[in-house]
């Protein structure tokens, strides 16, 4: 039980592969071996019987290096089957089969237009009547304000808002007559 729980902190809490899991596993192998070998009434559990001690050590050692052999033969002839090919893509998706990660948007720096959802950071906006997937650069942008792409890195677009188009009204004050 120690063991699956220092493994469960190792996968879960710890990240990497460190002191907590090699401590389970060991604990894990420690069990094994133990649950192998007699325990009389009386005797501490650190003193184990030598005669069960070789049998232990001999099945166990057996069992590894069968999970290993299985594993290898498994990981030769897997690939191949149907269900598995299923499963892994195999033709491989690079720019010489057409395939890019992100359409350049260089072009796209200056385009003006217009926040389609409040940027909180993130959100869309219109340009050229395509809807795209927009960073506000700082404060936040309400849905519907005048925005311009200010920058571009690959597929992240951060725009400002666009202070050119923007209407200056008079505000009516509320005065009293």
């Amino acid at each position: 039980a120690i063991g699956i729980l220092l493994l469960a902190l190792e996968i879960f809490v710890i990240p990497g592969f460190g002191i907590a899991g090699v401590a389970g596993i060991f604990c894990v192998l420690l069990s094994i071996f133990m649950a192998m070998v007699e325990h009389y009434p009386g005797t501490e559990w650190f003193r184990l019987p030598v005669i069960q001690l070789d049998g232990a050590v001999t099945s166990l050692g057996l069992a590894i290096a069968v999970a290993l052999g299985l594993g290898l033969i498994a990981a030769h002839f897997l690939p191949k089957t149907a269900t598995f090919q299923q499963l892994v893509l195999s033709t491989q998706l690079d720019q010489e089969h057409g395939v890019v990660a992100s359409a350049p948007s260089d072009n796209l720096l200056g385009a003006r237009g217009k926040a389609v959802t409040p940027l909180h950071p993130s959100g869309f906006g219109t340009f050229n009547g395509k809807r795209i997937n927009v960073v506000a650069h700082g404060a936040f942008i309400d849905a519907g304000s005048s925005i311009v792409i200010a920058e571009t890195h690959g597929n992240r677009i951060v725009v400002d808002v666009d202070h050119t188009t923007a209407t200056t009204e008079p505000q009516d004050m509320g005065s009293k007559a």
